[in-house]
């Protein structure tokens, strides 16, 4: 659980700072890479492996992920069954007020980027870590913001005029004060959100990726096309 350890590190750090005026993305950025490196060391695992600002693998999309982190061989097949995968990307955001649209265009770069071999074991840890410098309110019926609650959730549809993104599985861990604070600015909130399986479908076609040995493409060249269109899918 090297990432989920390095989250928490990384908000107990940021205690210690001025959520207000010094973080920021690259900030939170500094300290992940940080907190994994840290992790690393104390493995003796080679930190070459740890990658910031790193393209993703499809190379027409021509989109860069905040960070990429790359897993030791030995680690691979016993620990897979528990979430743990070779290789793995964080996209990082840091909001002063809720933006939906930049938190789905995150998620979009996630599901459709890292490449995935069919038929074999999904390879591909994905992780969103949102911070923000107050609470996310649960609205019962915005089912994005439902993720932002610590523990599993399902089917979680996110839908547009030209795509339907479904988080079939993800897991969420949570960051906050045990009280909420009268000054918004006082406290901040951190989240984690590790993606296990979605569906997206798009103009008849469907990719389908989960946790389980079936990654399932309705052809061949399903996750080539929507990488090549990310940018129509991308909220402005």
């Amino acid at each position: 659980m090297i990432i989920e350890k390095a989250f928490y590190s990384t908000c107990f750090e940021v205690i210690g700072t001025s959520i207000y005026e010094k973080t920021n993305e690259e900030h939170l950025r500094g300290l992940m890479l940080q907190k994994i490196y840290e992790q690393f060391q104390l493995n003796y695992w080679d930190t070459s492996r740890i990658l910031p600002q790193c393209k993703y693998e499809l190379k027409n999309a021509n989109k860069w992920c905040d960070i990429k982190v790359k897993f030791p061989g030995i680690i691979e097949f016993p620990y897979s069954p528990y979430g743990i995968f070779k290789t793995n990307w964080i996209e990082i955001k840091y909001l002063k007020r809720w933006n939906q649209k930049q938190i789905i265009n995150d998620l979009i770069r996630l599901c459709l980027l890292p490449r995935e071999s069919r038929g074999k074991i999904k390879e591909n840890g994905r992780y969103f870590m949102l911070v923000k410098n107050s609470y996310i309110p649960k609205k019962q019926n915005d089912g994005l913001r439902k993720i932002f609650n610590s523990g599993e959730h399902e089917s979680i549809q996110i839908q547009y005029t030209n795509f339907t993104l479904t988080l079939d599985k993800v897991c969420t861990y949570e960051f906050t004060p045990f009280y909420k604070p009268k000054t918004s600015n006082c406290f901040f909130s951190g989240y984690l959100i590790k993606i296990l399986g979605f569906t997206f479908t798009s103009g008849g076609k469907t990719l389908t990726v989960t946790a389980e040995p079936d990654t399932v493409f309705k052809d061949d060249e399903t996750q080539e096309e929507f990488a090549n269109k990310i940018d129509t899918f991308i909220q402005k």
